[in-house]
């Protein structure tokens, strides 16, 4: 009687361990499927690229910079100024958020601005009443200013018609 009773709860026991066994199995496998379709969604469908992101150089050998809704244009400093644009068709649309600091000492004659950094409209005007720096026929709103033109991507030329009726041509590089 014993050994019937340890053969039927063993035999009980290793039933209800199996099926818990394949229960646990089912779950951890349904886990892997869903971080599967997960991860196949956001790794394997990447969004389609910004046909503007890049180096964009004239033939005199300026440049402008896109990437995925900023911009960086270069002047005496590396990048004289930066911001963000945004596309509509074939508008485009760009606002200039900062100018390096060099930019300033050098436009406005002063040694008042740390070179490599960038300053906001805010940061320019605290420092502009903070050391008493007269701005003349200096326009601060027309420096951080937004701007729209039509522009036109055609294999590897950007073409932006100007404010003024210019187009301007870029070579990606």
């Amino acid at each position: 009687m014993a050994l019937f009773m340890r053969n039927t709860i063993g035999s009980k026991f290793f039933t209800n361990s199996r099926s818990e066994k394949m229960k646990n199995r089912k779950f951890v496998l349904g886990m892997l499927a869903l971080a599967l379709i997960f991860g196949l969604m956001v790794i394997g469908c990447p969004e389609p690229s910004d046909p503007l992101n890049g180096v964009w150089a004239q033939a005199n050998g300026s440049t402008i910079k896109f990437n995925n809704g900023e911009f960086q244009e270069p002047g005496d400093a590396p990048f004289m100024y930066r911001g963000t644009y945004s596309t509509s068709g074939t508008q485009l649309t760009m606002i200039v958020t900062h100018y390096i600091g060099s930019f300033f000492n050098m436009t406005l004659q002063v040694d008042v601005f740390t070179s490599h950094l960038w300053y906001s409209k805010s940061e320019f005007l605290s420092l502009i009443a903070t050391n008493s720096i007269e701005l003349g026929a200096f326009s601060v709103d027309d420096m951080y200013a937004s701007f729209s033109s039509t522009y036109s991507i055609s294999g590897n030329t950007l073409n932006i018609t100007s404010v003024y009726g210019v187009i301007i041509t870029y070579t990606k590089q």
